[in-house]
């Protein structure tokens, strides 16, 4: 009996560590991939001067014309070859995930990857699409948009939506689990009787709904928080979780994600490093984050202030929003408008050990790009300040944004 037990035990152990073995492969794979795509656009771009150097002052207009053409017909094939690649790439990488079920953080860590493939095939399409032809440039735009499309089907595959049923104690279990409000907090620490106890329960439970049928079911029930309306003050993680201000806090949130959705007139803290953010149907609602070592993503928000220092910005059907920012790359907002954006603005103690552990510059100068703004919804979808979806907020405003 022991010998069958050990022997089952060695196998476990052996499927756990291929796992794991395979799911470094793959991570391993998307940062050689990153490495390709930096060296193909050096490489572009060191060609293209080279061709304009060599050419000299003794072209001709006519020449010059020509090279041009050929030069962007050469994009219309080498767009149309990258564009299969990331097929290629993004049907094998969505087998391997399944294959190997990878957990929701190194899922979202794929998601990034193609997005930012993405990215970078709509910035290479806006550098050449004033030389191209009204057809090849109109190609080139559907291309993209079925690729597009492709990617947020796959997506669902990738992160599909799961229904649960839960029991009454189920559901006890996981709201014990969820964040609660501050307000819950203090009537929890202060009053021991069970009576007392028994009312913090009621009002978490009208407070805090169920996890509905929805991709909020995907994310780990104590960094989520819906379905929320009232004057409520929450902070994530939980004040009471005594592990939340160590060091060893920041490495176990750093590869989860928060999700916010659904809440109207509140006020979140997110008081640790974590790997992303999803925000989806905030209304009237003012969120201070610490660092994020990804992205974050915003759909459909209305009048809030919105306080991230991240990698990623994406900003979708938005309006009328007040944005604080510190951000690697380039935010992007798409169907959004009237936006106020500026610095960065919740200060704390640990504030650039935690930019440090998200990956982040503390310099305010170039490697913060919080004002440079690209508009999807422009005609020409370049970066630029003439947008009338976007402005810099005044700055006798910036410190409105700070917590109080």
């Amino acid at each position: 009996m022991s010998v069958n037990m050990a022997a089952s035990s060695t196998r476990n152990d052996g499927d756990s560590t291929t796992v794991d073995n395979n799911r470094k492969i793959i991570l391993n794979r998307l940062a050689e991939r990153h490495a390709q795509i930096s060296a193909v656009n050096s490489q572009r771009k060191k060609d293209a001067g080279e061709s304009m150097s060599s050419s000299g002052s003794s072209m001709t207009e006519s020449a010059a014309a020509a090279a041009v053409a050929d030069k962007h017909t050469d994009f219309l094939q080498q767009f149309l070859q990258y564009k299969e690649a990331v097929i290629n790439d993004l049907e094998n990488t969505i087998d391997k995930i399944h294959t190997h079920n990878l957990q929701i953080s190194e899922r979202t860590q794929v998601l990034d990857d193609i997005l930012l493939r993405l990215d970078h095939m709509q910035k290479w399409l806006n550098e050449v699409s004033m030389y191209l032809t009204t057809f090849d440039n109109e190609r080139a735009r559907l291309e993209l948009k079925g690729l597009i499309d492709l990617f947020h089907e796959k997506k669902k595959e990738l992160l599909p939506s799961k229904k649960f049923g839960f029991s009454r104690q189920q559901k006890t279990n996981k709201q014990e689990n969820m964040p609660k409000t501050e307000n819950e907090m203090k009537t929890t620490t202060n009053d021991q009787d069970t009576s007392t106890k028994t009312a913090a329960n009621t009002t978490t439970t009208t407070t805090f709904s169920t996890l509905a049928a929805d991709e909020s079911s995907m994310y780990d029930p104590r960094y989520t928080l819906t379905h929320i309306t009232g004057s409520q003050h929450c902070v994530i993680p939980r004040p009471d979780n005594s592990s939340s201000s160590s060091p060893s806090s920041e490495i176990s949130t750093i590869n989860q994600s928060v999700y916010l959705a659904d809440l109207l007139d509140c006020t979140v803290k997110v008081c640790s490093v974590f790997g992303s953010l999803i925000g989806r149907r905030l209304k009237n609602c003012k969120i201070y984050c610490y660092p994020i070592a990804g992205s974050v993503w915003l759909d459909d928000c209305i009048n809030c202030d919105l306080v991230f220092a991240c990698r990623q910005l994406r900003v979708h059907k938005t309006l009328h929003c007040r944005l604080a920012l510190h951000t690697s790359s380039r935010p992007i907002i798409e169907d959004s408008t009237d936006l106020h954006v500026a610095p960065y603005q919740y200060t704390y103690d640990t504030l650039d050990s935690d930019l440090c552990t998200a990956g982040l510059s503390n310099d305010n100068c170039e490697s913060n790009l919080w004002r440079e703004i690209e508009d999807f919804s422009c005609p020409n979808r370049r970066l630029t300040i003439g947008s009338s979806n976007w402005c810099i907020l005044p700055e006798t405003e910036w410190s409105s944004l700070r917590p109080s």
